[in-house]
């Protein structure tokens, strides 16, 4: 998920009006947090039902959520506070980096900036 947030930072500076890299991006998020959590669940020996999987699937940041306090309690709910600040800092670090480094270096378009 860090990775895929360090991407779609850099991309967004460098496709800044492409709806093609948001909805890759989208689904990319979506599929890494699904497998997760089915993984997560078959080392558990816990297995999640395929129609929990596909509503998982389009409900991730919620379904995490709920996942990780089924899973862990109380707990559950600071891992994933944590892992939501942490995913939306990188991605916000990469795109000011990446967003100055063009810039400075005179790679950007001006006319999207």
């Amino acid at each position: 998920m860090y990775v895929l947030a360090v991407l779609w930072g850099t991309l967004q500076v460098v496709f800044p009006d492409n709806g093609g890299v948001y909805l890759l991006f989208t689904l990319m998020f979506a599929t890494c947090a699904t497998l997760w959590a089915r993984l997560d669940a078959l080392a558990r020996y816990k297995p999640i039902l395929p129609v929990v999987q596909m509503l998982y699937f389009f409900l991730w940041p919620l379904a995490s959520m709920i996942y990780l306090m089924a899973r862990s309690g109380l707990r559950g709910f600071g891992i994933w506070l944590l892992h939501a600040f942490g995913i939306g800092t990188t991605l916000v670090v990469v795109f000011n980096f990446t967003l100055y480094a063009l810039h400075f270096a005179g790679l950007l378009n001006p006319r999207f900036y």
